[in-house]
């Protein structure tokens, strides 16, 4: 069978959907070039139009397939081997940003590591737009030897806030060996306002050798109403 995957460019590449001729099928929709690489300049008011359209013709998901190349193609380096320059990449992490599409969550998990620290970090902005489905993802990234990686997926699961990931965050705060990683996970614990927590966060307030840990972890309880010390 031919292969209809979507591809960038091509002269054969048209943005527009219909019964595939001949065959009585329908033609999967494919990225129109222009909005593409319009997605790549974010300094461009082009950029926010073509999100629009996009999304008026409810293609998100099409071009966040296009987007995922990009991201997750790249070498880590200061130019991507393909061509892409380092500012278009972080306009494609912006872009799935704005779309939110779930098929994205792997490679912007991918991306919370990349060496472009701007990129990495749109990554966490990209993820929270996902929201609950890219959380299953995410927990299981917890085991990356990257700090970074950790440190990100914790600012992450404070965006989100959503409470299933309130054992997931005790778990780093009391175990991981990295203070910054710690230190993030007391502050999503915070933002998750869940006093399952309260007891992990207390230990932390007192004990943790990072003064940043024990500094956010005395935070978080303020959040919850809470003293340092006392009943849950």
């Amino acid at each position: 069978m031919p292969d209809r995957s979507p591809r960038l460019g091509g002269e054969n590449d048209q943005a527009h959907s219909g019964l595939e001729p001949g065959l009585g099928g329908v033609r999967r929709p494919k990225p129109d070039p222009v909005l593409l690489m319009a997605l790549l300049d974010d300094s461009s008011p082009a950029w926010r139009d073509a999100l629009v359209t996009i999304t008026d013709r409810g293609l998100g998901r099409i071009y966040a397939l296009e987007l995922v190349k990009i991201i997750a193609a790249g070498d880590r380096t200061t130019r991507h081997r393909e061509g892409y320059e380092a500012a278009q990449r972080i306009a494609a992490t912006r872009a799935l940003e704005a779309l939110g599409s779930e098929v994205a969550v792997g490679a912007l998990v991918e991306a919370l590591g990349d060496r472009q620290w701007w990129v990495g970090q749109y990554a966490v902005q990209a993820l929270i737009a996902v929201g609950g489905p890219a959380l299953d993802e995410l927990a299981s990234a917890l085991d990356n030897p990257d700090p970074i990686v950790r440190r990100r997926i914790a600012d992450v699961l404070g965006g989100i806030r959503d409470r299933r990931m309130t054992t997931v965050l005790m778990d780093v705060l009391a175990n991981d060996d990295s203070g910054w990683v710690r230190t993030r996970a007391a502050r999503a614990l915070g933002l998750l306002r869940d006093r399952r927590a309260a007891e992990t966060l207390r230990e932390a307030s007192q004990s943790d050798p990072e003064q940043s840990v024990r500094s956010e972890a005395r935070a978080a309880l303020s959040l919850m109403g809470l003293e340092t010390h006392g009943p849950t």
